[in-house]
């Protein structure tokens, strides 16, 4: 009997008293979920059933929305009798990032019609899961019982709810979604419904994430520019892995691309934006910048000493709609002089980049180097992004 522990099925018990073979659980699909991969089969995909003959998903992912989900099951009988027996399913619970939730099934009984060697397949609805961005376990019990034998056990499964359909290419590359990506963004994001609040969580989940930390301004770890004719790649197996032991090293363009991703994995979109610099006199021509006091991520940004000055020579950040999401860096100041110390959300692009107050330049931009200089400095972007994912 197939086992699943942590993220899957639980164990499956015959009733003791059973002398014929006890039922078996054939099939458990959690219908309309989305299709699943992970860094351990990339580029492959798990089938679309929990379980099956095939093998099976080790989560569901699902829509949110105060609709019950649909459920699937299939139990099988080896012995020779036919004869008819009861299921009963649940109550069961659901412990999410959020808190735990009752759950149930609707119907939760069933009358089953068993033939010698023969199969019986039920639908219900499973009722009770929350309509916000979350993850956690569901447990849902069931007994089915004869005359003849039966069988005790959990449908249990790690379920993932996302805010809408996840996104494809130019977006996060997140079909089929990837459930390590989920395992940060529906836990960054729990609780919250609707784009702008997702966005706001995703970015400061992944700066206080404890397993991220800038490189220092060296070449990215896992973004990889077009080169040979390849198109630009994102190696997020790399990344899944290493943030396991809290070992993720990049530069902006890294954290930036997996701010897309995780937000692409629950349906939101954003784009990527390369910032530079010209100067604004005599003649407008390319320059570094010279930033305000930036914590940089994983480091303390409640710590005045880990805040710096730097010099650079462009900065990515992901974008939505005019507004600046930025989880590389938390700038010391608000764009408008007050104090902020904490990762960049729903920034105007213009003034992210800079904003005059007074006799200072606040913003990402204090000046222009070199030399480190206080004063405007010209504004370009443009998109960048990847095509594919390592």
């Amino acid at each position: 009997m197939r086992k699943l522990l942590a993220h899957g099925l639980l164990a499956l018990s015959p009733l003791a008293w059973s002398a014929v073979p006890p039922y078996s659980l054939h099939l458990v699909d959690y219908l309309q979920s989305e299709p699943l991969t992970s860094a351990a089969i990339y580029p492959g995909q798990y089938p679309p059933a929990e379980l099956s003959v095939e093998g099976g998903a080790p989560a569901v992912a699902w829509l949110r929305t105060l609709a019950p989900k649909r459920v699937k099951m299939t139990l099988s009988y080896p012995g020779p009798h036919e004869h008819d027996a009861t299921l009963d399913i649940g109550p069961g619970s659901y412990a999410s990032a959020s808190g735990a939730l009752p759950v149930a099934a609707s119907p939760a009984t069933f009358q089953l019609h068993f033939t010698p060697g023969g199969s019986a397949t039920v639908e219900f609805d499973l009722v009770g899961l929350p309509n916000f961005v979350t993850l956690g376990n569901l447990s849902l019990p069931f007994q089915c019982s004869s005359i003849h034998t039966g069988l005790g056990g959990d449908l249990g499964t790690r379920i993932y709810l996302t805010d809408s359909t996840p996104r494809g290419t130019g977006y996060g590359n997140q079909i089929p979604v990837w459930t390590d990506v989920l395992e940060d963004a529906c836990l960054w994001a729990t609780g919250r419904t609707g784009s702008p609040a997702c966005r706001e969580y995703i970015t400061k989940g992944l700066f206080y994430s404890g397993y991220a930390t800038y490189n220092g301004g060296l070449p990215p770890e896992y973004f990889k520019g077009p080169t040979g004719g390849q198109p630009a790649a994102f190696s997020l197996s790399t990344w899944s892995t290493n943030k396991l032991f809290q070992a993720v090293v990049g530069d902006c363009s890294d954290m930036a691309c997996y701010l897309q991703i995780a937000c692409a994995s629950i349906g939101i979109y954003m784009s990527l934006f390369t910032h530079t610099a010209y100067s604004l006199t005599p003649n407008p021509h390319p320059i570094g910048i010279w930033t305000n006091l930036l914590c940089p991520i994983g480091s303390d940004p409640s710590v005045p000493w880990n805040y710096s000055q730097r010099v650079w020579s462009f900065h990515r950040t992901a974008s939505y709609a005019g507004s600046i999401f930025d989880a590389c860096a938390a700038p010391w100041h608000h764009y408008d002089s007050s104090i902020w110390k904490q990762p960049v959300w729903s920034w105007p692009n213009t003034s992210y980049w800079q904003n005059q107050v007074f006799s200072w330049y606040y913003g990402l931009v204090a000046g222009f180097f070199p030399p480190a200089t206080a004063g405007p400095v010209g504004h370009t972007v443009w998109l960048f992004g990847f095509g594919e994912l390592q």
